[in-house]
């Protein structure tokens, strides 16, 4: 059975979010929120280890909040 999770970075906010389900429409529920780059990256891989080691299936993306 496929997992069909993900986790989402946001770049300009640090916030980390974990997705459940990759087909809903939305960035699932909210890991936490970091003052660094360096420091939700460290709290995703964290997440990770805690939850069986592997990675979410459909990964871990980067999304920004601002529009060019």
């Amino acid at each position: 059975m496929s997992a069909n999770d993900v986790m989402f970075i946001n770049t300009d906010t640090f916030e980390v979010y974990y997705q459940g389900c990759a087909d809903n429409n939305d960035y699932g529920r909210l890991v936490g929120k970091y003052k660094t780059l360096k420091e939700a990256i460290k709290a995703s891989n964290k997440w990770v280890e805690k939850h069986n080691g592997y990675g979410p299936e459909y990964g871990i993306h980067f999304i920004s909040s601002k529009s060019d």
